[in-house]
């Protein structure tokens, strides 16, 4: 026979799997069907974030070259921002970082958390990127027929 007080330790902790896988499928409906916008929004409400620096960013396709503020396209590229860290990471939950594009425009497709969302950037216009542990890659497609230049600063 069981004792009375494992039965009562099992049943608490049988209570508070309920309500956590509860509130897991509440907050999974609330949120189904978002963008990548969605995915930024909610990882930007967190208080740390390191900044990203075109160093972290690699090439994976495409021609891009790095500048010192950021990176030159002439004509597309992808650059990755590679996964940090692992489940136990002390590091920082998040990247942020600003693109702003200096010369012609471009398309911008950003692929956060297996969501990619797509914009057209004119010049002048800037896009915050919030990239998590999980890494993100961010597509870059000259639109102007001599180039396009794309400065990476601290984002918000």
């Amino acid at each position: 026979m069981v004792p009375r007080r494992q039965r009562v330790v099992v049943a608490v902790l049988l209570v508070v799997v309920v309500l956590v896988f509860a509130f897991g499928i509440v907050g999974g409906l609330r949120h189904e069907g978002g963008s990548v916008g969605d995915w930024q929004r909610r990882l930007s409400g967190l208080v740390t974030g390191a900044p990203i620096v075109p160093q972290d960013l690699r090439v994976v396709d495409g021609q891009c070259a790095r500048t010192t503020a950021g990176f030159s396209v002439p004509a597309a590229c992808t650059l990755e921002l590679a996964a940090s860290g692992g489940r136990l990471s002390l590091g920082s939950p998040v990247h942020r970082g600003r693109l702003t594009v200096d010369a012609g425009p471009l398309v911008l497709a950003v692929t956060v958390e297996g969501r990619t969302s797509t914009k057209v950037v004119l010049p002048g216009d800037s896009v915050d990127l919030t990239i998590g542990r999980g890494g993100g890659r961010v597509g870059v497609q000259c639109l102007a027929p001599g180039g396009c230049a794309v400065a990476l600063g601290a984002g918000r």
